[in-house]
């Protein structure tokens, strides 16, 4: 625990998918920068990094061990890239900001629409708080957006997940067959059928083992490879080409 006197000081990055490494790195670099603009070495603050964790979870090992840290009074002031990197439900955000209050932590926000979270600052709590609903409200209307979007793709007839083994899409999002993967998943159902087992037909094809059963035990599947027939208008225009 620190004493009156005595400043002690950590951040928090995280990111959501291997894709955002950058996005780390910049996330790192702009903190750095920060605690150097005021005179803090960044090799003296403690770092707590969530990679490849999605701030929906509560349970990132990270973020659970800060707020640990918190709670024990081990820290005067902690740093965040922005609020929406702590998470993204406004209950963990308010729990967090809380309990920084309760234990005199000073909460740094580089890039939002507030800057610091003061514990003798009430308005900078409820202000925080605020843009925490507003954070994840807005991240509600774009999941209802993206889903307005994909129902809207599939009444028109185009595919809008992972196309099936032996299909892809074209330029304009509807599903093709892909004539070579999709004789060769007939190919392979026709070896099962005649008594070869998963591995023997794995062993000889590009398919794996996993694949091959969820083709075989579907039997609306087994009908789109060997009888050209689907139930579903998407896949049977597309054999129909």
């Amino acid at each position: 625990m620190t004493t009156e006197s005595e400043e002690s000081w950590a951040y928090y990055v995280r990111v959501s998918t291997d894709k955002q490494d950058s996005g780390q790195a910049s996330q790192l670099e702009s903190v750095a920068a920060w605690l150097r603009d005021r005179d803090v070495d960044p090799s003296t603050v403690d770092a707590y990094v969530d990679r490849d964790e999605s701030g929906s979870r509560d349970d990132r090992a990270d973020f659970q061990q800060l707020v640990a840290a918190v709670e024990a009074g081990e820290y005067t002031d902690v740093v965040l890239p922005e609020l929406s990197r702590l998470a993204r439900r406004t209950a963990t955000s308010a729990a967090f900001i809380d309990e920084a209050v309760a234990q005199d932590v000073t909460i740094h926000l580089l890039d939002d629409m507030i800057d610091r979270i003061d514990a003798d600052d009430p308005m900078s709590q409820f202000f925080a708080k605020m843009l925490s609903v507003w954070m994840e409200e807005e991240r509600k209307q774009t999941v209802r957006r993206i889903r307005r979007g994909v129902t809207h793709a599939q009444r028109e007839g185009k595919w809008t997940g992972r196309p099936p083994v032996g299909f892809e899409t074209n330029e304009e999002g509807y599903l093709v067959v892909d004539i070579e993967e999709f004789e060769a998943v007939c190919d392979a159902l026709e070896r099962l059928d005649a008594g070869e087992s998963y591995r023997s037909v794995a062993k000889s094809t590009r398919f794996t083992r996993r694949t091959l059963s969820t083709v075989d035990k579907n039997s609306e599947r087994r009908q789109w490879y060997l009888e050209g027939e689907a139930a579903d208008d998407r896949v049977d225009t597309a054999l129909d080409r």
